[in-house]
């Protein structure tokens, strides 16, 4: 079944019976992508008190359910003395609706909306997790991505619990000539 709308929820704003349905909705979702995936992995991910915004899109069935989700997540820190953004996102999709979601505007969307209500702030990136064709369409909107394999990432963007769930969600990172590489376990 074609997913054929989708659905914007801000994370934050959910109380506790709302939250618990978000996670049953996506727990199928990000299962069927990774494997190795846990309701505690989900449930961190959406409710970190690092994030100053969490907003996800769902992608759904007719039927309603979900088929793909994007994660927009925000935490203000300062880098070189200065107030920024690092926002961290996520793409889970299943594999037959892959190349159709349309998450490039929502994230575009939450950018823009930070950026104009932040004038001046630099943005910056970071995600682990991400593909090298994805890498491309979301490093081009931040003053700078990270990892990259050209420069160091700052101890002020890298936060030491991103690198844990990283190792928890079953995949190590190994450091070599070429930075920062994952290993699935």
């Amino acid at each position: 079944m074609p997913a054929t709308a989708t659905r914007v929820v801000d994370v934050k704003a959910l109380d506790e019976p709302g939250l618990a349905a978000l996670e049953r909705q996506l727990l199928p979702v990000a299962l069927s992508v990774f494997g190795n995936f846990d309701d505690t992995q989900l449930h961190q991910g959406l409710v970190s008190d690092l994030y100053a915004l969490v907003r996800i899109q769902l992608m759904l069935r007719e039927d309603g359910g979900v088929v793909g989700y994007c994660l927009f997540r925000l935490h203000e820190t300062e880098l070189g003395g200065r107030s920024c953004a690092v926002v961290r996102s996520a793409l889970v999709v299943e594999r037959a609706h892959r190349g159709s979601a349309p998450f490039r505007a929502f994230v575009a969307a939450q950018m823009l909306a930070y950026r104009l209500a932040h004038p001046g702030r630099e943005m910056y990136g970071f995600d682990l997790l991400i593909h090298p064709t994805s890498y491309i369409t979301v490093a081009q909107g931040f003053s700078a991505f990270w990892p990259h394999w050209d420069r160091e990432t700052p101890p002020e963007i890298e936060a030491p619990e991103r690198v844990n769930a990283f190792e928890t969600a079953g995949m190590r990172i190994l450091c070599s000539e070429r930075g920062r590489e994952r290993r699935i376990a």
